[in-house]
């Protein structure tokens, strides 16, 4: 009989153990779960931010261009070429920064004594929530560049003038794409965009975060191809922290996300205002691809940009 008692009393505990295991294991696993869906949500709320905030863009881009019959240039210039200030600073009247814009002094440098100190003031529609604290410093929160039609590549520049980053994929051009930022300082105005504006990349996410004022950080045509082909846990510069890929803002002022399996010659077309059909070399047929090809190139998350009509 106590024999019996015994065992029962082990067959008790074991159905105990087992059930708070299996509580405890079930706990785990649903804290998990609500983890991972508050991480993601967290992101998709982050990433929604950086549309509003390329949506803004796009309307001081507009506006500026409203007023001076062109949109701003990548960098001012002064009389003997040398860069002066990023176009974000053009932008700051049309953004609701008319104290910071004030303040800045247009005629000297980007990094003289004076314009210095307001490198650490990075306007908020500028910033990526997302980017990590750990890069770049209070002075590098920008997470936003247009991309040049050619030149050296520049990779990430700090105010010493030193690339802080790879040159991987920095040939000058990359073949001759001409984008809507020109090298030498020069507007384009929105009759220039022969594709259309809809077809049209006006700004793009990056991971590595420069400062806004710097004329000398934006990206190259070449290095945003080069960095596209490699996945966006690789790439220094052009991708983002929310997902797969990157947001891309376009002259019409619509929003794409730009997957990280985007085709390159698709997206050649895309950051080129005015180009010829895509050749063998860009990875595609000597006939343009039509929207459905571009569509199932690109696998975005939202519809596949339209292929430029020339």
């Amino acid at each position: 009989m106590k024999t019996a008692e015994k065992n029962a009393a082990r067959r008790r505990r074991a159905y105990w153990f087992l059930s708070g295991a299996v509580a405890l294991l079930g706990a785990a696993i649903l804290v998990g779960t609500l983890a991972a869906f508050a991480l993601r949500l967290r992101e998709a709320t982050r990433n929604e931010r950086c549309e509003n905030n390329l949506r803004r863009i796009y309307q001081a881009f507009a506006e500026y261009a409203d007023v001076n019959g062109a949109y701003p240039p990548a960098f001012t210039v002064d009389a003997e070429g040398r860069k002066l200030h990023s176009w974000r600073v053009l932008l700051l009247p049309y953004l609701d920064e008319e104290e910071l814009f004030a303040q800045i002094r247009l005629d000297e440098p980007w990094d003289s004594d004076w314009n210095s100190q307001f490198h650490s003031q990075t306007p908020n529609v500028f910033k990526c929530a997302s980017t990590p604290e750990t890069l770049g410093d209070k002075t590098c929160r920008c997470a936003f560049s247009v991309v040049l039609s050619d030149g050296e590549e520049k990779g990430n520049k700090g105010k010493d003038g030193e690339n802080k980053e790879s040159r991987e994929g920095g040939k000058s051009g990359d073949g001759g794409v001409e984008t809507a930022f020109r090298t030498d300082g020069t507007s384009v105005a929105p009759e220039d965009l022969r594709d259309g504006a809809s077809n049209t990349v006006l700004c793009v996410e990056r991971k590595s975060p420069v400062c806004w004022t710097a004329p000398d950080v934006e990206l190259t045509a070449a290095r945003v191809l080069a960095e596209n082909e490699k996945p966006v846990r690789e790439r220094v510069d052009f991708g983002c922290w929310h997902k797969r890929g990157a947001n891309a803002l376009m002259f019409d002022g619509s929003t794409r996300f730009l997957s990280e399996k985007i085709d390159g010659g698709v997206l050649r077309l895309l950051l080129g205002i005015a180009d010829s059909s895509p050749t063998l070399e860009d990875g595609a047929d000597a006939e343009k691809p039509s929207e459905t090809d571009a569509a199932n190139k690109n696998e975005t998350a939202n519809d596949a940009p339209p292929t430029p009509e020339h």
